[in-house]
């Protein structure tokens, strides 16, 4: 029985081990198929201690196995493997809640509807295109966080034509520039009178 017995203890110091190893491996390190394999030898592990334990106590009773039995390395090593199992299996379970949801979003976002990109309207300075104009550039461009002012500038150029291109024709595409060069084709587009006008005469021409 020595020699059993002391295969207990190395298996005691290999739970021991498992978990401070555990513990000190990276996030990265800890997929489903890691966490997978550490519960597989965690079982083996476990089931090969419960074999030499019965073996150990079905045995004639001298020094060593009196020892052994009033150590109650039995149940520190229940303990240990109980510890690792939770931890384990609460990592797996995170993982596999993770997955779960990256497939709901997958399934939310292969029944929406793909809707074709919006154009933005070409500007030259005529008052009955500037709201259709500065409603969708307002929406698209100028109120997008994502965007740079720099890249702001470019696209409103970009979308100008004849007399509005001839406006912003001394505004270079800079930082800097943005802000008055669109608060340029306000002041000149935006006058409510003209557009009312030019809306009348749409009405009844």
């Amino acid at each position: 029985m020595e020699k059993v017995i002391k295969r207990q203890k190395r298996t005691k110091t290999e739970f021991e081990r498992t978990i401070t190893n555990y513990k000190k491996d990276s996030k990265t390190r800890k997929t489903k198929i890691y966490l997978q394999n550490k519960l597989e030898e965690l079982s083996q592990m476990w089931g090969n201690f419960e074999e030499n334990h019965r073996k150990i106590e079905e045995a004639e009773e001298d020094e060593d196995t009196e020892k052994y039995l009033e150590s109650d390395i039995y149940s520190i090593v229940k303990d240990l493997r109980l510890e690792q199992k939770v931890v384990l299996e609460e990592a797996l379970a995170e993982i596999n809640k993770a997955k779960e949801k990256e497939l709901e979003v997958q399934r939310v976002q292969s029944h929406e509807i793909t809707l074709p990109p919006i154009t933005i309207p070409k500007f030259g300075g005529d008052y009955k295109e500037w709201m259709p104009f500065k409603d969708i550039f307002t929406t698209l461009i100028h109120e997008n966080e994502r965007l740079s002012k720099v890249q702001k500038l470019h696209y409103l150029k970009l979308n100008l034509y004849g007399e509005a291109e001839t406006l912003l024709k001394q505004y270079t595409v800079t930082e800097a520039n943005y802000e008055a060069a669109w608060q340029i084709l306000q002041d000149r587009y935006c006058n409510k009178r003209i557009l009312i006008k030019t809306q009348l005469k749409n009405l009844f021409s």
